[in-house]
């Protein structure tokens, strides 16, 4: 694999239409990123991060937290009832958590929780809001690896949402380490999502 290069493609003579879904709704009360620098979350309510989100989610070890915080990621919410996701993977001996990118100093978040079925949900509503009554000439999916860890042995249930609505349409996608998606004008950088754009 190459480190620090860049791929890019460029289809011309296409329109396209973009969707992101996530499938994962707040859970319990909100609190605060009260101290944090980048991808490093220091203090949660006043409080060292690591024993704050110990105590949000139940026991857990260093060991366990990449997949814990997989299961358990932060939701920042956004105008309109969606939420930004944020994975935790790695706690330091300052008891800080890096996060899988950045976290906003301040900012009210929430725990997330979601299941299989909320999951495949999310990913049949982002193609249905891209795929029109004409089929598409061409679908790309760009989808976090967090949700094939998840989904598992079911992931194929996955491919099936969406190739079910976009008949002959060749489908090209590749698992990603987040997505970034335009948000009411201004690009933002995702976790956990799944990014459906469809071309005609």
């Amino acid at each position: 694999m190459a480190r620090g290069s860049l791929a890019a493609a460029k289809l011309k003579g296409m329109d396209f239409r973009i969707a992101a879904e996530h499938g994962w709704r707040p859970s319990g009360q909100p609190f605060v990123i009260t101290k944090a620098c980048g991808e490093k979350v220091l203090e949660i309510d006043g409080r060292p991060a690591w024993e704050r989100y110990r105590q949000l989610i139940g026991e857990i070890t260093p060991d366990n937290l990449p997949r814990s915080g997989m299961e358990h990621p932060l939701g920042f919410p956004l105008w309109g009832g969606d939420f930004l996701i944020r994975d935790p993977f790695l706690t330091e001996e300052d008891g800080s958590i890096r996060f899988v990118s950045e976290v906003p100093e301040d900012s009210i978040a929430f725990l997330m929780e979601s299941d299989e079925e909320s999951l495949l949900k999310a990913s049949r509503k982002a193609v249905k809001n891209v795929v029109g009554p004409d089929n598409p000439r061409v679908l790309l999916i760009f989808e976090c690896v967090s949700r094939y860890f998840l989904l598992k042995e079911v992931f194929h249930k996955e491919m099936g949402n969406l190739s079910a609505f976009t008949g002959t349409a060749p489908l090209f996608g590749l698992l990603t380490f987040g997505e970034i998606l335009g948000w009411k004008g201004v690009p933002l950088f995702y976790n956990k999502t799944i990014t459906v754009a469809a071309g005609w």
